[in-house]
């Protein structure tokens, strides 16, 4: 009985880490802190829940060339750097 018990709480708890996900707290210690879960459940859960496809990592927007090459840009650019504006 116990056992099943157990089960059925770690099934809420993933549950809940979910839906907290789907609805965009994408930090686990966002998610443990609003939930009361611990952080390292969380952290595990979230990792499963990864490893069966249910859930995806979000894609980078800047690939590691583009994000070499902008850098390198606004090392260059001091106008970029200081934010001042040119006016005409």
């Amino acid at each position: 009985m116990s056992q099943q018990r157990n089960l059925s709480t770690m099934k809420t708890k993933r549950s809940t880490i979910l839906h907290y996900w789907n609805n965009g707290h994408r930090s686990p210690a966002t998610i443990a802190r609003i939930t009361k879960i611990p952080i390292r459940t969380v952290k595990y859960n979230i990792a499963k829940i990864k490893n069966q496809g249910i859930i995806e990592d979000r894609p980078r927007k800047i690939i590691a060339n583009d994000d070499k090459a902008l850098g390198q840009w606004i090392r260059r650019n001091n106008i970029a750097r200081t934010g001042t504006k040119i006016t005409s």
